[in-house]
């Protein structure tokens, strides 16, 4: 699978190429930083809003904004059944990293987490009967 890298708001001068590809059914890996509002120390520069909205949009690519490593490393990019919105062969990847260093959660991967993380969300903390403030 190729997989290419570059800083988020670039993605913008290659959306003919990005289009075309996806429209083609190509399988690929776009590995984007920084992203975020205020997780890269670059600042504003490097800052994007309209690169998500490209993620979102582009049939074919599945855009992914994992913030832990066990949830990059939980093999979702790679998984074939869920990143094409056109087939179940798999699809492209979008995925916008950070390069601020972030504590890491220790925990087990349980299958229920996993399809969460694939599904789009799930509790970091789950909910009780009394809110925290």
């Amino acid at each position: 699978m190729p997989i290419a890298t570059l800083y988020d708001p670039f993605i913008q001068r290659g959306l003919d190429a990005l289009n075309y590809a996806c429209y083609q059914d190509a399988r690929f890996m776009v590995a984007a930083t920084p992203s975020g509002i205020t997780l890269a120390p670059e600042g504003g520069a490097h800052q994007s809003i309209a690169t998500p909205l490209i993620g979102m949009a582009q049939d074919g690519l599945v855009a992914f904004e994992p913030a832990f490593v066990d949830e990059l490393a939980s093999s979702w990019a790679l998984a074939s059944s869920t990143c094409s919105a056109r087939s179940r062969r798999g699809g492209s990847v979008y995925l916008r990293l950070s390069t601020r260093t972030l504590e890491q959660p220790q925990r087990i991967m349980t299958p229920e987490l996993q399809k969460s993380i694939t599904d789009g969300a799930y509790w970091l903390r789950k909910p009780g009967r009394t809110p925290k403030r």
